[in-house]
């Protein structure tokens, strides 16, 4: 073998060498987790009392069980910050949602369609103003689904509509659920309270993402 030939095939070893290398790195990174696998459940304030004792009772009637898709302070969510006590339940559209407390409607939008313009602001929601100040919110409810109305007495475990598909849903079907000190945690000062259920398993810190609750 002449030295140019020699010269040409060692500069193609070198070049296959290169493609090798790009490719089993290439393969390494997307083999790799991209982002930290999500976390919920960190960091809460418990509250001092047994799930037991709770006034509230799971959103949803009395034998039907639902996946918490958002839990508790979710680093790879929207429950975060103000919201951080928050939850999302897996519900397919036309599911039924209950008052978890009695109280008194506060608002109700009722008028925007399942699937469409999917941002904040657009959801269909009920919120409902509890003797001791609290604010509860349902959220992203089937449009034209709610049957009941401001100022109205609703009592716990009463009908307050569908759930549905319309707001910041990422067009995923849930149901939102949160408790605030005041109208919206968006407000200054105000914030989500961690909630228990007394009618399912046993939830010391609230509800665990990823776990499906029956309402007993």
């Amino acid at each position: 073998m002449n030295a140019r030939s020699q010269s040409k095939t060692t500069q193609n070893l070198a070049f296959r060498r290169l493609v090798w290398l790009v490719v089993m790195t290439t393969l390494s990174f997307q083999c790799k987790p991209l982002d930290p696998p999500c976390e919920s459940g960190k960091n809460l304030f418990c509250e001092d009392y047994e799930w037991t004792e709770s006034a509230y009772i799971l959103p949803y009637p009395k034998g039907l069980s639902f996946r918490v898709n958002q839990g508790n302070n979710n680093t790879c969510g929207g429950h975060q910050g103000a919201y951080q006590y928050g939850y999302d339940f897996d519900m397919p559209i036309g599911s039924t949602v209950i008052a978890s407390r009695s109280g008194i409607v506060s608002e109700v939008r009722n008028d925007n369609p399942d699937g469409v313009n999917l941002s904040f602001g657009n959801e269909n929601l009920v919120k409902i103003l509890h003797e001791d100040g609290t604010t509860m919110g349902y959220s992203h409810l089937k449009q034209h689904s709610i049957v009941v109305k401001p100022g109205q007495l609703v009592l716990q475990g009463d009908t307050l509509g569908l759930s549905g598909n319309s707001g910041y849903t990422n067009n995923f079907p849930h149901l939102h659920f949160h408790l605030s000190t005041c109208d919206e945690p968006v407000l200054p000062g105000c914030s989500t309270i961690l909630v228990k259920f007394k009618n399912t398993r046993p939830n010391p810190c609230g509800l665990v993402q990823n776990e499906v609750y029956l309402a007993s």
